[in-house]
């Protein structure tokens, strides 16, 4: 999973819990007040009043550590992007798809256009993770990928 899905991930969960915290915390103090009423009568009715009320604001405290989650982690989004950036700029000024072709012509003979497609890959692979401590092999795919697209596509 990317960091862009974790926040989206994070940011509809949170708001998901706040809708059913909200409305779960709503109708538990209806029934505290006595606008709706509970089935059961004595402690089976508090017991049951004061379950909805714990679930109720459970889920607004889940929701709220959730949005935290996913402030947190929109900070790294703009970071990973400015990398992004910062990278797919160095790599476009650095290389272009004759260069990566004339790599590849001295390297290897006589191969299929997928046989091509997939060592231009590797060839931008290598570049990257060569020239940048890129830790996470997922994002390193992922720059591969569009700066395949954009130089290839």
């Amino acid at each position: 999973m990317n960091i862009h899905q974790k926040y989206e991930d994070h940011k509809s969960s949170a708001s998901a819990f706040f809708v059913v915290g909200g409305l779960i915390t709503l109708y538990a103090l209806l029934c505290w007040t006595g606008i709706f009423s509970m089935p059961g009568t004595g402690a089976s009715k508090y017991f049951s009043q004061t379950v909805i009320t714990v679930m109720g604001i459970g889920s607004l405290i889940i929701a709220v550590m959730t949005q935290r989650t996913a402030k947190a982690i929109s900070g790294e989004l703009e970071e990973k992007e400015k990398q992004t950036d910062t990278i797919t700029q160095w790599f476009l000024s650095s290389y272009t798809k004759e260069a990566l072709d004339n790599q590849l012509d001295l390297e290897y003979e006589n191969y299929s256009e997928e046989e091509r497609s997939l060592k231009r890959f590797d060839l931008i692979q290598d570049i990257l993770i060569t020239n940048h401590d890129l830790p996470e092999q997922s994002y390193v795919d992922e720059l591969c990928e569009m700066l395949y697209e954009i130089l290839f596509e």
